[in-house]
């Protein structure tokens, strides 16, 4: 497998889809974009993630990566010298969890304070896709929103008083979390445009981010990633096949389900080929792509046997 075979499903506003864009960055790492949009339908990426919708989703030949939380795992598996982990995988994991958690909030800014400029069909999609949004009282809401979200921001400018990075002297994964929330900020949050401008610890931290860049993108179309897919094979040859010990789980070879446990959950289904304490994997046989294995994370996914 060839290292430009990596394909990106994402669409350049998207905040998750930024954290692994900024990864590829860090080590100038080759790879293909494939532009989706923001709502359906996303017929490729539909094809190859078995019906999972959540934005990013990477493709390595035949193997497809959902979540940020594995992708990040992926890639620097991938690449040696990324070390994305290097200050500790719990310190990194308990940072993406509270990322996640504020990310609630800026979803709701960024809806919010943009409605009148943002597409009637996105705003629809958003307030039924983000089952955490309260439709009646989103908007009463507001101040709340505004200063989890502060909070955050000022508490992450703390930790980088006396570092260069937010663990420690060089971008970790938490790095790369936090920095995707304050991309949004930026971009789509106005009522953090003046506040932030105080954060000098943030603002020179996220310039230096900033300046890795997002490594050698080249622009592919969906048939293109479907064509990858269906001229490789799934490489299942490095998958930890221990599985849990608990006699309720579903076992390799059942046909099971596989669901986000927070929002947008929509199950994948497919042939269960493991489940272990970090990746749940299935595999599907499409028309249009061939075998393919579907790879989530443990952590934040629901897998069921299919009775």
């Amino acid at each position: 497998m060839v290292l430009q075979n990596i394909v990106l499903f994402h669409h350049d506003p998207s905040p998750y889809g930024e954290r692994i864009r900024k990864c590829f960055g860090l080590q100038n790492i080759p790879w293909k974009s494939c532009l989706v949009p923001m709502v359906m339908p996303r017929p490729a990426m539909t094809i190859l993630s078995g019906g999972y919708r959540k934005i990013p989703v990477m493709q390595y030949g035949a193997d497809i990566y959902c979540d940020t939380r594995l992708i990040s795992q992926k890639i620097n598996n991938l690449f040696n010298d990324l070390k994305l982990f290097s200050h500790g995988t719990l310190q990194n994991s308990a940072l993406q969890s509270q990322s996640d958690q504020i990310f609630r909030s800026g979803a709701i800014l960024s809806l919010i304070e943009n409605k009148e400029y943002i597409p009637p069909e996105v705003v629809e999609d958003r307030m039924s896709f983000f089952t955490f949004i309260n439709q009646k009282t989103a908007e009463k809401e507001l101040n709340h929103h505004q200063s989890q979200f502060k909070k955050y921001a000022m508490d992450i400018d703390e930790l980088l008083r006396e570092n260069d990075f937010i663990l420690g002297l060089q971008p970790n994964w938490a790095d790369i979390c936090c920095y995707a929330n304050i991309f949004m900020a930026k971009g789509n949050i106005p009522s953090s445009f003046e506040w932030m401008k105080k954060l000098k610890n943030i603002d020179s931290w996220y310039q230096n981010l900033m300046s890795y860049g997002e490594g050698i993108r080249e622009e592919i179309s969906s048939q293109e990633a479907l064509e990858i897919a269906k001229t490789s094979t799934p490489d299942l040859s490095n998958i930890n096949h221990q599985n849990s010990d608990d006699e309720n789980m579903p076992q390799p070879g059942d046909n099971v389900k596989v669901t986000p446990d927070d929002y947008g959950q929509i199950s994948v289904q497919g042939e269960l080929i493991c489940v272990n304490l970090d990746e749940i994997v299935v595999t599907n046989e499409t028309k249009e792509a061939g075998a393919i294995a579907i790879h989530f994370p443990r952590l934040g996914f629901i897998v069921e046997k299919i009775i």
